[in-house]
């Protein structure tokens, strides 16, 4: 096990217990593709600053794709126009920066592994003086045989917030070594002074970092374990952070992204879940849905999920997880559920996506529950 490198090597044979994800050379299943879109009004302060824990230069021959999108109206622009893509090393040192025009929902695409400044594997920052959306790919081979997706974190006081941890950050699904399938994380310091992490697993402490430079990420392939398992990330109390992980494997080019979630979510809290399949049908595959929560608090708490009425209830010690795979009591079909905690619990959840044609599972795909 090493750190600093977030693609895998080993070869497995099986899909993973409950994962999501895209492959390239499967059905795309445009339903279940999740778009944000942000409204921003014209503040005084226009300085955005979008985090990307993860960048690659040709990384076992995985490269990053940033897709920039201007979402302000060009009425409240100052003549100025640009975004400034700044690219860290390690330790947080700046290793180059590349400046690009914009304008009102103009999509950039900045050129993979091309630019000898950016780091084998490293983070970056997007400033701008206008509202960004910024979709991070991470591609494998060109042509690309597989990506990973995950959104930018606007940071700035012009953009929505997303998933900005504060001190904590939590992921409710880790490979662990299971069936050939492996996590790796990135966590990217966005505060202003160096910390330490310390990243858990199942409830136990496996890794410590070096003290971690603000813009700098800690990368770890792969995480330590067996099976799968729910993880956290603890930093100095003053630090915010922001992470993603990543599950993978070189059998295969099926594969996901998802973003860590905060501890500042609201208690009681909801998880929407607008999409969740058992057997369902489509484009010659056939899909189901496995959900995995995960108690966020500090104390014992039960959830409920609702299918349009109270399905299964799971009660879980702190930072514990449960996986619903396949979906309880449900017909063939596409369904919207939620989960709510009776007793004021704060959870985090996902939906992986497993698509199945000729009975190989060769698309995954990962989205998280919104918390209301």
């Amino acid at each position: 096990m090493y750190q600093g490198n977030l693609v895998a090597e080993s070869v497995g044979q099986e899909a993973p217990d409950g994962i999501g994800g895209i492959s390239e050379n499967s059905p795309s299943p445009d339903q279940m593709a999740t778009k944000m879109a942000f409204t921003n009004p014209c503040p005084t302060n226009r300085v955005t600053t979008t985090s990307i824990p993860l960048v690659m230069n040709n990384n076992h021959g995985w490269s990053t794709q940033l897709d920039v999108m201007d979402t302000g109206p060009e009425t409240c622009g100052n003549g100025n126009n640009v975004f400034t893509i700044t690219y860290y090393d390690a330790n947080g040192n700046a290793t180059g920066t590349e400046s690009y025009a914009v304008g009102e929902m103009h999509t950039v695409l900045v050129p993979q592994g091309g630019k000898g400044f950016v780091p084998t594997v490293g983070s970056a920052t997007i400033t701008s003086n206008d509202s960004l959306v910024v979709t991070t790919e991470e591609v494998l081979g060109s042509p690309p045989t597989s990506a990973l997706f995950y959104s930018g974190f606007s940071t700035g006081p012009n953009g929505a917030v997303q998933y900005v941890s504060g001190p904590t950050a939590f992921m409710p699904l880790l490979q662990l070594s299971n069936h050939g399938w492996q996590s790796g994380i990135a966590v990217q310091n966005v505060g202003t002074a160096s910390t330490p992490m310390t990243l858990y697993v199942n409830g136990a402490p496996v890794l410590n970092s070096p003290q971690i430079a603000p813009n700098a990420s800690w990368i770890v392939y792969p995480v330590p374990g067996s099976g799968t398992g729910t993880g956290y990330i603890t930093t100095n109390p003053a630090v915010q952070v922001v992470a993603i992980a990543n599950q993978v494997t070189s059998s295969s080019p099926a594969g996901s992204t998802y973003s860590a979630f905060g501890n500042n979510t609201t208690i009681p809290n909801y998880d929407d879940l607008p999409a969740l399949a058992t057997n369902f049908s489509e484009g010659g595959s056939t899909w189901n849905s496995g959900l995995v929560i995960m108690n966020i608090s500090t104390n014992w708490h039960c959830y409920y999920l609702y299918i349009n009425s109270p399905t299964d209830q799971v009660c879980l010690a702190p930072y514990a997880s449960y996986t619903w795979y396949p979906i309880p009591g449900q017909l063939a079909g596409l369904w919207s559920s939620y989960v709510a905690s009776p007793d004021g619990g704060s959870s985090a959840a996902i939906v992986n996506w497993i698509g199945t044609q000729y009975g190989t599972n060769d698309v995954f795909f990962t989205y998280p529950g919104g918390i209301r």
